[in-house]
C-alpha cells in the first residue's frame, strides 16, 4: 500500500498546480493586453504575431509591426524580449532589467513636395504623450538596459532631381538607464552601425558616451 502524502508534499503539489494555472492564465490574457497597451503608448495600431512567456517571467514578442498613416513608412521588429525586474503598485512603476529589440526596421521618406513621411509616435512626443503615461495616476517604466541588434533605418529622398536612397544598417545599440515618461537624467549609450549611401558606398560609424 502506497504511503499517504505528507503535508509538505501536498503543499508542494498544490503550489505547483497553482503556478501552472497562473502561467496558463497569463498565457491567455497577456497577448491581447500587451497589444492594447502598445497601441495606447504608440498612438498607432500595433500587431504582434506571437506573445510567449519564458520562465520565470520574461515576455517575448515576435513579429511586431506598427501601422503607419503612409504606406512608405514602416516600423517593425522581428523579436522583442522584455525581462522584468520588479513592480510597485504604490509607486505605480515597472522596473525592467532589460529590453532587447532584435532586427528592428524603420523606413521613411521625403517626397518631391518636401513633406516627410516620418512616423509620429505618441510615446516619444512629450507634449502629447500617451494618456496612460502623462496622467498623474499613470504607470511609469524604468528600464535598466536597452539593447538593439541588427537594426536598419532606410531613408528615401525624392525631392532632388536624382532621388537619393540611404540606409543605416547593422545597427547595434546598448544604453541605459531610461525612463518613460522621458526625463533629463544622464544615461550611457554606445552605438555602432554601417552607413550606406550613393552607389552602395559604405562607412562604419561608432559612438559612445553619456
Amino acid at each position: 500500500m502506497r504511503k499517504p502524502l505528507s503535508w509538505f508534499e501536498r503543499l508542494v503539489l498544490w503550489s505547483f498546480f497553482l503556478l501552472c494555472v497562473c502561467y496558463a492564465s497569463l498565457s491567455m490574457l497577456l497577448p491581447p493586453w500587451i497589444t492594447r497597451q502598445l497601441t495606447q503608448w504608440f498612438g498607432q495600431a500595433v500587431t504582434v504575431d506571437r506573445v510567449t512567456l519564458k520562465p520565470p517571467l520574461s515576455v517575448v514578442l515576435s513579429g511586431v509591426r506598427v501601422s503607419m498613416d503612409h504606406p512608405q513608412t514602416q516600423l517593425r521588429a522581428e523579436r522583442i524580449v522584455v525581462v522584468p525586474s520588479w513592480c510597485s503598485w504604490p509607486r505605480r512603476t515597472w522596473w525592467l532589467a532589460s529590453l532587447n529589440i532584435e532586427r528592428p526596421y524603420l523606413q521613411f521618406q521625403r517626397f518631391a513636395d518636401g513633406t516627410v513621411s516620418w512616423p509620429h509616435l505618441s510615446v516619444f512626443e512629450s507634449s502629447s504623450a500617451a494618456p496612460m503615461l502623462s496622467s498623474p495616476t499613470a504607470w511609469k517604466v524604468a528600464l535598466q538596459t536597452l539593447r538593439v541588434t541588427e537594426g536598419t533605418i532606410m531613408f528615401v529622398d525624392q525631392q532632388p532631381a536624382q532621388p537619393f536612397r540611404g540606409a543605416v544598417t547593422e545597427l547595434s545599440l546598448v544604453g541605459g538607464p531610461f525612463e518613460w515618461p522621458l526625463t533629463s537624467a544622464q544615461r550611457s549609450l554606445a552605438i555602432q552601425a554601417r552607413l550606406v549611401g550613393v552607389r552602395q558606398r559604405a562607412a562604419s560609424v561608432f559612438c559612445s558616451g553619456w
